[in-house]
């Protein structure tokens, strides 16, 4: 199976057409297109409605999730819409399952959130705001998990936008870890059974890493894959 995945667009209205052309070939290339989140700059509709009109001619499905971005100016729930009505499915906890060749391919995915890793991640402890945080990440982990257990597919591959690992983090500024995603997400990867996930968000990370349990993890922001997208060719499982 061939995955086309890419994250942090960054879309501004207006700026149609610069990623339609990179995408001319996508529909020979890729069985499934995979946006990890943050599509827009400032997170405003007419920035979303650019996105669409660049995917316009994308045939193959094409599997989003919300990054951080699209919630700046509270659109996050129209985003979700127009998106859908455009054919694309926005994944928040929710699971779908692909037919190629034959073989049946299910994605889960959510934003994600930020919470820290290993002994140093955030804990249920202290201030209630701080603990209304490790709330939001492990209710995010939870979807994750929720998700996983509703697939009955050959492959099962998680779409996020924070990272669920530090191994791609490598290349960000260490101070900001915490920020840019948490263990949560990387136990939950590990307790579902994926066989593979997909995240963006650190523009300045590194590509491949993996979960404690060995998921690959790949991180497919759009400025550190340097191209439209980065294409996976993921085995089936053998029988």
């Amino acid at each position: 199976m061939r995955i086309a995945a890419v994250g942090d667009l960054h879309c501004h209205e207006g700026g149609a057409e610069v990623f339609r052309y990179a995408l001319a070939d996508i529909n020979t290339r890729a069985d499934v297109l995979v946006l990890c989140g943050d599509l827009t700059y400032r997170g405003r509709i007419a920035e979303i409605e650019a996105v669409i009109e660049e995917l316009a001619e994308v045939m193959v499905p094409v599997i989003a999730v919300l990054g951080n971005h699209a919630y700046h100016e509270k659109n996050q729930r129209r985003f979700h819409d127009l998106l859908e009505d455009a054919g694309i499915q926005v994944l928040d906890g929710e699971s779908t399952v692909l037919d190629i060749r034959g073989h049946s391919v299910g994605f889960t995915g959510t934003k994600g959130f930020a919470g820290g890793f290993g002994r140093r991640a955030l804990t249920d402890f202290g201030e209630d705001l701080w603990r209304r945080f490790f709330k939001a990440a492990r209710h995010e982990g939870e979807k994750i998990r929720h998700g996983l257990a509703q697939l009955d597919s050959e492959l099962k591959i998680v779409v996020l936008h924070y990272a669920p690992v530090t191994d791609t983090l490598t290349g960000e500024d260490p101070q900001i870890y915490p920020f840019l995603g948490g263990s949560e997400l990387g136990a939950a990867i590990d307790d579902g059974g994926a066989d593979l996930a997909l995240h963006g968000h650190a523009h300045f990370g590194r590509e491949a890493g993996f979960t404690p349990g060995g998921v690959p993890v790949r991180n497919v922001s759009h400025s550190l894959v340097n191209q439209a997208y980065r294409l996976f060719e993921v085995d089936w499982p053998r029988k």
